[in-house]
């Protein structure tokens, strides 16, 4: 065991994600599995990390971030840092404790693979996951990915250290060119008394030839400076090309803003009253059917919209997650659908005016005629019965409410879209969006129909798409005669490609 107190540093952090930025020295990254949902990551999400450390917790700062949701994750909780070839768990709340497979982390401990991480008891779960052989290779990952992986991680916590950093390399640099060019100036003058005194020295061919020979190696270093110059003057341009980069990626990291942007003034007039940022309960509650009760740990955010006939609609996926692969809620699955008498979550929708629809997933109207039963074999090899449901048309959820304002819709339009129709999305991605849960903003994003009418799975594809998890059961419009319609439900993406519910499908 390793004694050597934790210390957060520049070189563990910006230093090490240089390197795996260029996938230098055969450099390797783990993965922390997300084992519940927050603001900030679902559950069964994969967070790649290619950084030496990085810190747990609620704080701004930290990469591997909840939301305050989790009151007993402190806002610096945890750290992980490479020591060696190894990798090792340090606690660092004063007040909350930091578990690992079930044992309480007292100051430190090493990292295997397959090992559990619980931040306090109750707390959010993540599973340690290092790949072995050429996968767990940082340059397995792709240059773009790495670049986005070096924004989140390694930025983050040096905004300003890292601009500081780039001046300094523009002034080394600068102070490097200025003084060969000074050099090569000496160099010059030199040749000029040369050349004075081979004419001087005429007749005397010795001293003429010895005179030459000093003229040909000034003219030699010469040249080696002029190079010398060009050098550092490119490296002074890329240095400045860099530290502008630097800058736009620490800002980028420090404020989290999302690949998407505000909305322009007509949609946030026309639409935004009836968009909705929805608060998943803190519980998901179980009732069997010989009564016994289970509660897991739960939590999230997605988005929601209200149409002009009173129905408000979001994605059957954000109500009933435990339905979807995806998620991989195996056992919770098996569960429900073998022994739940009973399945209960509270959901509140908040609007921009204010205004807000508190429901449970008992109250949403859902299509299940499409579920498959499927037997399984979980991690312990036991056999589960479990029943999913398709990624298609059937990923809507719907209440009737007695509100009589609301978004305009197109039914037929929405099954005979035209290919490269520019879509408009608004919700919350991440959660953006959502801070000031008195008047939630929601988040402009945008895609374009990718195929005529629908796909096989009679959802409308997309392609240039820039939305993200949250974004779920959020309004797809059309702008038709300067007034945005709603023709689809956002639901995920396939193979790349965006995949929107018709709004026809929603009953």
């Amino acid at each position: 065991m390793a004694t050597e107190t934790y210390k957060r540093t520049i070189s563990g952090s910006v230093g090490a994600g240089m390197k795996s930025l260029f996938a230098t020295g055969g450099r390797r990254f783990y993965t922390l599995e997300h084992k519940v949902s927050s603001l900030y990551h679902k559950a069964g999400e994969c967070q790649q990390i290619i950084v030496d450390q990085i810190e747990l917790g609620r704080a701004s700062t930290c990469q591997v971030r909840f939301d305050e949701s989790f009151t007993t994750v402190s806002r610096r909780h945890a750290a992980i840092v490479k020591d060696g070839d190894n990798w090792k768990l340090v606690q660092l709340s004063q007040t909350n404790a930091t578990y690992l497979n079930g044992h309480r982390v007292e100051k430190e401990w090493y990292l295997q693979n397959g090992d559990e991480i619980q931040l306090s008891t109750n707390g959010p779960k993540l599973g340690f996951i290092a790949a072995q052989g050429d996968k767990g290779l940082v340059k397995s990952i792709g240059l773009t990915a790495r670049l986005n992986l070096f924004s989140q991680q390694a930025l983050r916590p040096y905004k300003q250290a890292l601009v500081a950093m780039s001046i300094l390399f523009i002034l080394v640099v600068g102070g490097l060119s200025s003084w060969n060019y000074i050099l090569n100036q000496d160099v010059e003058s030199a040749n000029k008394q040369l050349i004075a005194l081979i004419e001087i020295n005429n007749g005397n061919q010795q001293m003429i030839d010895s005179l030459i020979q000093e003229l040909n190696d000034n003219q030699r270093k010469m040249k080696g400076y002029e190079e010398s110059i060009e050098i550092l003057e490119k490296q002074a341009e890329q240095a400045l090309t860099a530290a502008a980069d630097a800058r736009r990626l620490a800002d980028s990291a420090m404020t989290a803003t999302p690949k998407s942007e505000i909305a322009d003034g007509s949609i946030k007039e026309q639409c935004f009253p009836y968009t909705y940022f929805i608060q998943v309960g803190s519980e998901l509650r179980i009732t069997k059917f010989d009564g016994t009760k289970r509660i897991y740990k739960w939590g999230g955010s997605a988005t929601g919209f209200l149409l002009e006939d009173g129905r408000f609609i979001t994605a059957r996926h954000v109500i009933e997650p435990w339905c979807y692969p995806s998620f991989k809620m195996v056992e919770i699955n098996q569960i429900i659908n073998t022994e739940a008498k009973e399945v209960e979550v509270n959901f509140v929708a908040t609007s921009h005016s204010g205004d807000k629809i508190v429901f449970t997933n008992k109250q949403c109207r859902m299509d299940r005629s499409a579920d498959e039963i499927m037997p399984m074999v979980n991690e312990d090899g036991f056999s589960l019965v479990t029943k999913w449901a398709p990624s298609g048309d059937g990923d809507w959820a719907v209440i009737q409410t007695n509100k009589t304002k609301g978004l305009p819709f197109d039914n037929e339009l929405s099954v005979n879209l035209p290919i490269t129709t520019k879509l408009q999305i608004l919700g919350f991605p991440h959660g953006r969006g959502g801070e000031d849960m008195r008047a939630p903003s929601p988040i402009s994003s945008h895609a374009e129909v990718a195929r005529e009418g629908l796909d096989v799975n009679n959802t409308i594809m997309t392609a240039n798409d820039n939305t993200e998890p949250g974004n779920s059961g959020g309004p797809v419009f059309v702008k038709k005669d300067n007034k945005y319609i709603v023709v689809g439900i956002l639901s995920g993406s396939t193979a790349e490609k965006g995949r929107v519910v018709p709004i026809k499908a929603a009953k």
